[in-house]
């Protein structure tokens, strides 16, 4: 699971070089870069970016220029807005935010990547939820770790969230279980 998502980030960092021929000229201006994503809750991420290669691991290297300390709705706040809060920056904050503006300023569609990396219905939630925070609209979803009934489904979407979660990492269910209540 770990090494699936290290290498998603790489794709997703090819991609945005690669559709975005401005922010790759950019990046590669600046490279290179090693920084810390340290995430709330989560574990912490090690980038160290070059012309030539991209190296993320969740093992601590010996030097960083900077690390990014938020939470993932301050960083899902930061991609939707382009607003860089200099508050989650430690360290070399010119460079971070010339990595981070050329990032954001690449036009990449965020919906798409999520879309092809992760499939459609992560993608159709992640559309919704851009919809409504750009709107400045509340946007309410349940993150779901035990259910002994499929119904759970049925209850949210009656109450009128925005997205369940359902954590197959964390609990017992099986995979038949999670697709009833996603169907639901």
């Amino acid at each position: 699971m770990t090494n699936n998502l290290l290498k998603i980030i790489n794709n997703i960092i090819n991609d945005i070089e690669n559709a975005s021929p401005v922010a790759r000229d950019k990046l590669i201006q600046i490279y290179p870069i090693s920084f810390l994503l340290s995430l709330k809750g989560h574990k912490n991420i090690y980038f160290s970016l070059d012309k030539n290669s991209k190296n993320i691991s969740f093992e601590k290297t010996s030097h960083i220029d900077f690390e990014i300390r938020s939470s993932i709705k301050e960083m899902l706040d930061l991609i939707l807005s382009k607003k860089i809060k200099k508050e989650i920056i430690y360290g070399d904050n010119e460079k971070a935010i010339l990595m981070i503006n050329a990032i954001l300023k690449s036009d990449i569609d965020i919906v798409f990547l999520i879309d092809k990396y992760f499939g459609n219905v992560p993608a159709v939630l992640a559309y919704i939820a851009k919809e409504k925070l750009y709107k400045d609209e509340l946007c309410l979803g349940v993150g779901l770790r035990q259910s002994r009934t499929v119904d759970i489904g049925k209850i949210m979407a009656t109450c009128d969230y925005d997205w369940l979660f359902i954590d197959m990492e964390h609990n017992s269910m099986d995979i038949d279980i999670a697709s009833q209540i996603s169907v639901a």
